[in-house]
């Protein structure tokens, strides 16, 4: 009798099980490096796909939004302005993301973060001045205060009113560090809020 009983509800566990797979799969976040940062306080932040334009933000300041786009071919990754070579990575292995983000006051920037030939952390915050992209926030820059450590991935962590998280993960040794800072609008470009970095260790 307990084996007959077993033999029927042996079916309706498997199911119940691939349903809830399903929902985890559907459910699920979609990782911050896949495009998705989290944003509050009026904050917008876009995603770009290799190849795709993106006109959602006013790059260029010039109160027009701008067509941005990205290519990456033969370890070379390439972003584009308005049809214009803007930015060039000529020694990438890998491109976690290339985006754009807008504060809440309005100012745009674009964020680049790649890994490159020697499996280091690249690229950065960048914004428009005097019809430049320039870098002003150094993602890899962050372990500069942590001796010896190299830094393997980072970012963007999250964008709040006129406020960037950013991060950094690096290896020191046997060690593995994660540092962050955050950002905020000031004096027309983004510095950081405190002089001192946030540095966990495991």
């Amino acid at each position: 009798m307990g084996t007959s009983t077993m033999k029927r509800t042996m079916p309706f566990a498997i199911v119940l099980a691939g349903v809830l797979a399903i929902a985890l799969v559907v459910f699920a976040p979609k990782a911050a490096y896949a495009g998705d940062i989290a944003t509050s306080g009026g904050a917008k932040y876009y995603g770009i796909e290799s190849g795709k334009v993106c006109k959602k933000v006013d790059l260029t300041g010039n109160k027009k939004k701008d067509k941005v786009k990205y290519t990456f071919k033969s370890k070379k990754l390439t972003v584009y302005v308005n049809g214009k070579k803007s930015l060039t990575f000529s020694k990438a292995k890998y491109c976690n993301y290339v985006s754009v983000f807008k504060l809440k006051n309005g100012k745009a920037f674009l964020a680049v973060s790649l890994v490159n030939k020697k499996g280091l952390l690249d690229g950065g915050v960048y914004q428009y001045k005097s019809g430049k992209l320039k870098k002003v926030i150094d993602f890899a820059a962050l372990t500069k205060s942590q001796k010896g450590a190299k830094s393997t991935f980072g970012g963007l962590a999250s964008i709040d009113k006129n406020t960037v998280h950013v991060y950094c993960e690096a290896k020191q040794g046997k060690s593995y560090l994660n540092i962050s800072r955050d950002y905020t609008y000031k004096s027309k470009t983004l510095k950081p809020v405190k002089k001192s970095l946030q540095v966990s260790r495991w």
